[in-house]
């Protein structure tokens, strides 16, 4: 990563953390035009959004996406997901707390995994419970669940989630790749292109596809992502899945997880890297905004 993509991204934290709370002080839109300039360098059009980020964004700004709190809360998702396309997709839940002394860490098995049900990146991974110290490897669930991820992003579909503790199982794989990301970017409940993401080698390979597996375009600075035998079977299936859980929204991200021969969801994502993480070259953004059909305005 460049120097000044480093600090382009530390002058946007510092503006979250000055800005983020005072919604009385900046508007949604202010904080979001803000945002954007300090991550990429550019202004962004929301009256007439063009590329995929602006549409992004022009979503967040423009759109009543409070109801959609139920869709991005971990655990209530898990209700919609089991009925539209099936309980064996769902990672078995193993607890529920509002707190993190509210769990009794020697009644749950010795690898699980924890979340934050009302933001994103707030988990821990456990993977040897001998190993775990809970005072301390749970001081980012305890931060977190005193936090409002909504003040972080200003996505209207996390303001109003409850704050609690999810502990799902830890799902193991025996390939070499670890657990395969795989995100279906989906537009009026079908997919325009998808996204595979592994770690190997310590490196992270991400590339984003069209369904006939031809090349988005995306240069984000990491490894190319090889479609594989495992990728290749399970894709026509996943992207099914996804249009079913994508056919009532205009535009959604669903995630899953490859773990050998099973498919399990992840998330569904409504803003997909906040509308602020530069897309290059402009003509891929650009491309990749046209799937949108009336802009950022429902």
């Amino acid at each position: 990563m460049s120097i000044m993509n480093k600090l382009r991204i530390l002058f946007s934290q510092l503006f979250i953390i000055l800005f983020g709370k005072r919604t009385r002080l900046i508007s949604d839109e202010l904080f979001n035009r803000v945002l954007f300039f300090l991550r990429t360098g550019r202004k962004a059009n929301l009256k007439n959004p063009e590329t995929f980020n602006e549409n992004v964004l022009a979503r967040k700004v423009y759109c009543d996406e409070y109801a959609l709190s139920f869709y991005t809360d971990k655990y209530e998702v898990r209700k919609y997901i089991e009925e539209k396309i099936g309980k064996e997709y769902v990672v078995p839940a193993l607890g529920l707390w509002n707190s993190v002394d509210e769990i009794d860490f020697s009644a749950l098995p010795q690898s699980f995994v924890l979340k934050a049900t009302h933001g994103s990146g707030w988990n821990v991974v456990v993977k040897d419970k001998s190993r775990f110290v809970p005072e301390a490897d749970c001081k980012k669930l305890k931060k977190a669940l005193n936090c409002n991820y909504y003040h972080k992003s200003r996505e209207k579909n996390y303001r109003d989630i409850q704050p609690r503790i999810l502990c799902e199982k830890y799902v193991s794989t025996e390939n070499e790749k670890g657990l395969i990301d795989f995100k279906v970017y989906c537009f009026n409940g079908k997919a325009g292109f998808f996204e595979v993401t592994y770690t190997l080698n310590d490196k992270i390979h991400q590339t984003l596809f069209y369904p006939d597996f031809s090349l988005v375009g995306m240069k984000n600075g990491r490894e190319e992502a090889q479609i594989d035998s495992v990728v290749r079977e399970k894709k026509d299936k996943i992207i099914s899945l996804a249009e079913i859980l994508a056919s009532e929204f205009e535009f959604v991200r669903v995630d899953f997880y490859i773990a050998d021969e099973n498919i399990f969801f992840s998330e569904l994502t409504f803003h997909s890297g906040g509308g602020i993480r530069p897309i290059n070259p402009e003509k891929v953004d650009r491309d990749m905004g046209s799937f949108f059909e009336k802009g950022g305005k429902a």
